[in-house]
């Protein structure tokens, strides 16, 4: 008999509030009794082949987080991204891609670059990156810009004609990302208080939006939704929109980190 892992009430409200987000995100349905299209669908937190960016600028293929966190430069920083893969249209897969655990005094040196190929691969391949960097705070002691970029490289074949179904098949749908710092805080996007304006105002985020999550502060979850600091879902967050999906939980692949270049 396997030992019971505990989990933190922290950490629960996180998967729960997470695994929602996912599927509110991934809103296929009013495509699929649609005819195809030349315009793409619309789930949030959608990151395309760059490929695919350049023949239409209303795409994107990259997502940029930015906050402060608070603390000593050896502080660890570790990064989740989840995002659906889509094989067709109803049927997500989860993916994670997760980079080795990192200081913030070796980010401040270096980026360090994840790279990440589906696993098991389905016909599209996706592939993608994930950047993680620091910067020193103006004016500040043991206060840190942290930045990470995501970035969907799936190189696909020739694009011919273009319908939701092909776009989505080599997007990273509903494109979440965790990050967690131990022995600091994080400061709030939101109401960082009188101190913190300056450096908050700063930070710039690309299609999503970070919010705190549990009292710690030392969690940051950052959505394409729009949500205020410490959201927690009410009631049965789970509703009969996972009885129409078919979800199963990825390998989580092997990033070691890498310096610049």
């Amino acid at each position: 008999m396997k030992p019971e892992t505990h989990i933190s009430d922290e950490e629960a409200v996180l998967n729960e509030l997470v695994h929602t987000l996912l599927y509110q995100g991934y809103n296929l349905f009013p495509y699929q009794d649609r005819p195809p299209a030349s315009r793409p669908p619309k789930p949030f937190g959608v990151l395309y082949p760059e490929r695919y960016c350049a023949i239409n600028s209303l795409l994107n293929h990259t997502m940029q987080t930015s906050c402060i966190v608070k603390g000593d430069p050896a502080m660890e920083l570790s990064v989740r991204v989840r995002f659906l893969q889509v094989d067709r249209p109803g049927e997500g897969l989860e993916r994670e891609i997760a980079p080795r655990i990192a200081t913030v005094d070796k980010l401040l040196q270096s980026r360090a670059a994840c790279y990440f190929v589906s696993t098991p691969a389905s016909p599209a391949g996706l592939k993608g990156r994930v950047v993680m960097q620091a910067f020193p705070v103006e004016n500040a002691d043991n206060a840190f810009r942290i930045v990470v970029t995501v970035e969907n490289c799936t190189t696909p074949e020739e694009p011919g004609q273009l319908t939701p179904e092909t776009l989505l098949k080599q997007a990273f749908v509903s494109t979440h990302t965790i990050m967690r710092v131990r022995d600091g805080q994080f400061v709030s996007n939101q109401n960082p208080g009188p101190e913190w304006e300056d450096a908050a105002r700063d930070c710039v985020n690309e299609r999503t939006f970070p919010v705190l999550i549990g009292d710690s502060n030392s969690v940051m979850l950052s959505s394409p939704v729009i949500l205020y600091d410490y959201p927690r879902l009410t009631g049965d967050g789970r509703t009969d929109l996972f009885d129409k999906l078919e979800a199963e939980e990825s390998e989580v692949s092997d990033c070691p980190v890498k310096g610049n270049g």
